[in-house]
């Protein structure tokens, strides 16, 4: 599994996960150590949009992210990451 954070502003360092993604791995191993820190850097227009796989939107993920306030983006299918992106105008 791979999963870069991208934005106009910036980037997050490339992870590449061994094995199976699940829902406990994208929290600790993805979202806690970094796309925490690099959305709240980014400011209040920061979204999260992924690829839609099961993980990345499983009870566990969706709690956290209302927890921490994350916003989440429409999910595109075509996509084969998730990404973190800031977009002008979104609240």
């Amino acid at each position: 599994m791979v999963w870069p954070g991208i934005s106009d502003t910036g980037k997050t360092p490339l992870i590449i996960l061994d094995g199976n993604l699940n829902a406990h791995r994208y929290v600790h191993e993805i979202l806690i150590p970094l796309a925490i820190a690099f959305i709240t850097n980014m400011g209040g227009n920061t979204g999260l949009q992924d690829d839609n796989a099961r993980p990345h939107w499983a009870r566990i993920v969706r709690e956290f992210m209302v927890q921490q306030q994350i916003q989440t983006m429409i999910r595109q299918p075509a996509l084969q990451t998730s990404t973190l992106f800031s977009i002008p105008g979104i609240s």
